[in-house]
C-alpha cells in the first residue's frame, strides 16, 4: 500500500517498491504524473489507476532492464505517453532522445527541466539529472535525490 497523495506542494516525489530490492518514482503535480526508470509495469500501472492519476512522461536514466523492462507494457496501457531517454543510450523502444541542455516541458503537470549529463555507473551511457525552476531532481548512481 502507498502513502496517499499529498496536495497543495508544487510535486511530489512517490516511491514505489519494485523487484526484491528496487524502486520506480513518481513524479505527481496537478494529477499527472512523470515515471522514473520503471523496471516494472504492474506496480506502476496499479498506483495510477489507484491514486486515480495521469500518466504524462516516462523519464529513463540509462538502459539497464530494472530501469526499462516496464517500458512497453505501461505505453500500450497509456500510448498518449511520451518517454525521454539518453540519445545514445540504444533503447529497445520509441523515445524521444535528449541530451545536455535540453528542455523538456510537461505541460500538463505544468513541470519543466533541464537535461544535465552526468556519466555513471551505467556503461558510459549518461544517467540524467533534471532541474527546473526551484526544482532539481537528480536521478544518479542508481538513486534519485532532491
Amino acid at each position: 500500500m502507498h502513502k496517499s497523495i499529498p496536495i497543495n506542494l508544487p510535486s511530489t516525489i512517490l516511491p514505489i517498491k519494485a523487484f526484491k530490492d528496487n524502486y520506480i518514482w513518481i513524479i505527481h503535480r496537478n494529477n499527472y504524473a512523470i515515471i522514473v526508470d520503471p523496471g516494472e509495469a504492474d506496480p506502476v500501472i496499479n498506483f495510477i489507476t489507484q491514486a486515480s492519476i495521469t500518466p504524462e512522461a516516462i523519464f529513463i536514466t540509462h538502459h539497464h532492464y530494472d530501469h526499462i523492462d516496464g517500458v512497453k507494457k505501461i505505453v500500450s496501457c497509456y500510448p498518449n505517453i511520451n518517454v525521454y531517454g539518453p540519445a545514445d543510450s540504444g533503447l529497445p523502444f520509441q523515445f524521444i532522445p535528449v541530451k545536455e541542455n535540453d528542455i523538456l516541458k510537461i505541460d500538463n503537470a505544468g513541470l519543466e527541466y533541464k537535461v544535465i549529463e552526468v556519466y555513471g555507473p551505467a556503461g558510459g551511457n549518461p544517467l540524467i539529472e533534471f532541474t527546473g525552476p526551484n526544482r532539481s531532481i537528480s536521478i544518479l548512481m542508481e538513486s534519485l535525490g532532491v
